[in-house]
C-alpha cells in the first residue's frame, strides 16, 4: 500500500517570537522557584519530585502530575519540565492562577 504525504514547511525569521514563545517561562523563577524535592514511599525507596508554588502564603489548592519516568534523567529532567523550558502552557496557567 502506497501513501502520499503533503506537509508545509514554514519558516520564522531570526530573533522575532515564536508563535509559542508567549507559553514558556511566563512564570519566572524570580515568582516561583522550583523546589527539589525527595518524598520517602511506604516502602522506604525516595522518589525525586519538584514542586512550584503561586506566589503568597498557602494554603494553595494541589495539582499532583505523575510521570512514569524521566527517563533516567533524574531530578535535573524534572526541574526543566517544572520549569517549562520545553513549555508547559498547562503547568504555567495553574501558577499564574494560584
Amino acid at each position: 500500500m502506497a501513501m502520499v504525504l503533503r506537509g508545509e514547511v514554514r519558516e520564522f525569521p531570526a530573533g522575532k517570537e515564536l508563535p509559542h514563545d508567549k507559553y514558556i517561562h511566563a512564570v519566572p523563577e524570580s515568582v516561583s522557584p522550583v523546589e527539589q524535592v525527595y518524598i520517602k514511599s511506604k516502602y522506604g525507596v525516595y522518589v525525586a519530585a519538584a514542586m512550584r508554588k503561586p506566589k503568597g502564603n498557602g494554603p494553595f489548592p494541589v495539582l499532583i502530575h505523575f510521570h512514569g519516568a524521566p527517563g533516567g534523567r533524574g531530578m535535573e529532567k524534572l526541574v526543566t519540565w517544572s520549569r517549562g523550558d520545553t513549555g508547559s502552557p498547562f503547568f504555567e496557567r495553574f501558577l499564574q492562577e494560584g
